[in-house]
């Protein structure tokens, strides 16, 4: 992310107080804990403090008015229980909990969804940038059927953890092993030459698609 936890916190107390001129209900405590855990499940290293303090403001929003209305409700109380014994003075109200109200339950299943939501956006960030890279890869190997990269990587599971280079290597064996009967190998054996019996050549890339999943499933 491109700011810190510290920085986090500063806006997000700004931004609660109106740059100060409100007061701050919620405990220093309360508000350094809620802004860590935001962090964590809602920001990633392409998020910047304005994003985030948008996304978790409203979230911070209702921790806030919870603790204004327990302040406000513990001050109605001790204004009409008055303390004559100064030396036992009253406690400092203790700081909401996020359970103990349906709007706390409702803004921790948004939490969720939004954490769920940013998985979903970087697995997908990933899958694209190793399909990129596969392709790109390939293609500098000599491989340059369209049709045949298409069909492979739409067959492969991309969401799945391995190393790049080392498929790479598989699948241009792959290739080479699917146009063997038509000569045109990676690299060509005979630039002229015909493509192969390019349904063999697609059975093949499906079953071999198959065959690395497995193994990567295996793995896991």
């Amino acid at each position: 992310m491109k700011f810190t936890t510290e920085q986090a916190v500063e806006a997000l107390r700004s931004e609660l107080t109106n740059k100060g001129r409100k007061t701050l209900h919620m405990s220093e405590r309360t508000l350094a804990k809620q802004a860590e855990i935001l962090v964590k499940k809602l920001a990633n290293d392409e998020t910047g403090l304005p994003e985030f303090v948008a996304d978790a403001i409203e979230i911070l929003n209702e921790f806030e008015g919870d603790a204004r209305k327990k302040n406000s409700d513990f001050a109605k109380y001790r204004e009409s229980h008055p303390d004559t014994d100064p030396s036992n003075p009253p406690a400092d109200p203790e700081p909401p909990k996020p359970t103990e109200s349906p709007e706390m339950k409702a803004l921790m299943e948004r939490i969720a969804a939004l954490e769920k939501d940013k998985a979903d956006a970087d697995q997908r960030a990933s899958i694209a940038q190793k399909r990129k890279d596969i392709t790109a890869k390939l293609k500098d190997k000599g491989v340059k059927d369209e049709e045949w990269l298409n069909i492979l990587l739409s067959k492969v599971d991309l969401a799945k953890d391995f190393d790049v280079d080392a498929e790479t290597e598989s699948f241009v064996k792959l290739y080479n092993k699917s146009v063997a009967n038509g000569g045109n190998s990676v690299p060509p054996a005979n630039p002229n030459g015909g493509g192969g019996n390019q349904a063999n050549a697609m059975d093949d890339v499906l079953a071999l698609a198959k065959q690395r999943n497995e193994m990567l499933n295996m793995k896991i």
